[in-house]
């Protein structure tokens, strides 16, 4: 799958992993770039017989405390039987490794790998667990709100990741893009709010095996 800004993905090879890897003591390693989805940088590792996922984020794209905000979101719902892969912390005890390559800082977090397919046809077993679970997630997250102290996310809608008027080359494109990102709609606060996966579907961001949901990845659009 073509990146979306391919000019800001990290560059996989044996030398640029090496570092990263070894802020969680693995060394010797064998390494498959992964294609799906548009955003980051994906690798599996293999170590000592055991699966991962690296995850490099893209340049320029979340702040740590917006990544941070996401593990903590899948840390709250893991052991309330979410199905969520577990993200290892680096030597230093952080989920959210930083890593400097290439004269950029890059943000990193190793996921545990879970087997299964990655698009899947929609069954009536899988509709009816994947439902559970789409409701579950917004229960916790209406929670997790509270007991994280965030106010409405959305309370003051906007778009602020509209691309930039510059980038287009006629003026009336970019007055649009200037009237468009300069927009906003206040909603109410008292409104219930909360988390949630917002990308949660077959088709990229879930591991079927069995028949059965094995694995629920991908917090990008929390």
């Amino acid at each position: 799958m073509q990146k979306l800004y391919p000019d800001k993905q990290y560059p996989v090879s044996k030398e640029s992993l090496t570092p990263i890897l070894s802020q969680y003591s693995i060394t010797d390693f064998t390494f498959e770039a992964l294609h799906g989805g548009i955003a980051n940088t994906t690798v599996r590792i293999e170590h000592e017989g055991k699966r991962f996922v690296l995850r490099v984020y893209r340049q320029e794209r979340k702040s740590d405390e917006v990544i941070a905000l996401e593990i903590e979101f899948q840390d709250f719902l893991r052991p309330r039987g979410i199905p969520i892969p577990l993200i290892f912390k680096n030597r230093d005890g952080s989920e959210l490794t930083i890593h400097a390559w290439g004269g950029r800082r890059w943000q990193c977090i190793l996921i545990d790998f879970v087997s299964g397919t990655v698009r899947t046809p929609y069954t009536p077993e899988l509709i009816a667990e994947l439902s559970h679970i789409q409701a579950t997630i917004h229960r916790l997250g209406a929670e997790f709100a509270k007991m994280n102290g965030t106010g409405p996310p959305w309370a003051d809608f906007h778009l602020g990741h509209a691309p930039e008027p510059a980038d287009f080359p006629d003026s009336e494109t970019q007055a649009f893009i200037s009237r468009m990102r300069a927009y906003r709609y206040l909603l109410g606060p008292t409104l219930p709010y909360g988390y949630n996966h917002l990308d949660l579907d077959l088709y990229g961001n879930i591991a079927v095996k069995d028949n059965r949901i094995a694995g629920i990845f991908d917090f990008d659009d929390l």
